[in-house]
């Protein structure tokens, strides 16, 4: 039985300033440090054939992922529009790296190792808006930029590498307890070191109807359009492609009954802020 038990102190510092004659524009700042989760998979030795010639095992001695972020924001007009900007660097990069098997050359497996730490720039922007009584909607999109530096397996990866995120996001609500939601996401291709992410999208949606003073809801969920991820790396001159085939069409039907009692408080809460997620891979 292998341990691997590891401890960090992660501080978050946040700090924000409003400013203008309405004091309804607002300039945020935000550092934090992060240790991120090992899969089980990642640290296992139970090997996992994907077909006869590619399996995966894990690393027991892997050392958890961290990253210290720098974020800087810029809110205008309430909220209404919001712009960030990030850099993030990230500490004992886990990368799962493509062998050739010692006891059959036919055989590729893939095994976690840390790599060396790597920067990436990003710059995002929101625009969040109701023309309409019963509609608010929220356009953003984010761009990510990482030059690579980094060599694995006699391979030097020295590319500038760009990451893109966009999205639409709807909410109705109308008279008589009627509403609903309607959202678009969408990531273009992108690649980093010898993986490719293909493009992957979605469109989900709600529409419910409340009752007794909004104490009952019953909701339709759906996602009518969508596309999953694929994944393209390599096993010597081989390329592997990974899909998941699960359709992405789905219906769903919800019953909500909400409890309620005490003082009844109002918040404002300041909607805008991106935040930095990095892609897990685990092949």
């Amino acid at each position: 039985m292998s341990h691997n038990t590891q401890w960090a102190i992660n501080p978050t510092v946040q700090a924000m300033m409003p400013f203008g004659a309405e004091m309804n524009h607002a300039v945020m700042l935000n550092y934090k440090r992060t240790l991120s989760d090992i899969p089980y998979t990642a640290i296992s030795s139970v090997v996992n054939w994907d077909d006869p010639y590619n399996y995966t095992v894990g690393n027991p001695d892997l050392k958890a992922q961290s990253a210290d972020m720098v974020m800087a924001g810029l809110s205008l007009f309430s909220n209404k529009i919001n712009i960030t900007t990030l850099y993030a660097h990230s500490h004992d990069r886990i990368y799962w790296q493509t062998f050739r098997s010692a006891e059959n050359p036919d055989v590729f497996y893939t095994k976690p190792v840390n790599i060396s730490g790597q920067g990436v720039w990003g710059i995002g922007a929101e625009w969040i808006e109701s023309p309409l009584r019963w509609w608010k909607f929220k356009l953003s999109g984010r761009i990510e930029i990482t030059p690579e530096h980094t060599t694995i397996g006699e391979i030097h990866y020295g590319r500038t590498r760009m990451k893109e995120y966009f999205y639409f996001n709807n909410n109705f609500s109308f008279s008589n307890g009627w509403g609903g939601m309607l959202n678009f996401n969408f990531e273009p291709t992108y690649r980093t070191l010898d993986r490719t992410y293909h493009a992957v999208y979605n469109v989900n949606g709600r529409i419910y109807k409340s009752f007794l003073s909004d104490n009952l809801q019953i909701a339709i969920d759906f996602t009518p359009v969508g596309n999953r991820r694929k994944l393209d790396r390599y096993a010597g001159t081989n390329k592997v492609t990974y899909k998941y085939t699960t359709p992405v069409q789905y219906v769903g039907l919800s019953l909500t009954w909400n409890f309620a009692g005490g003082k009844r408080v109002d918040v404002d809460v300041v909607d805008g802020m991106q935040d930095y997620r990095e892609t897990k891979d685990n092949r």
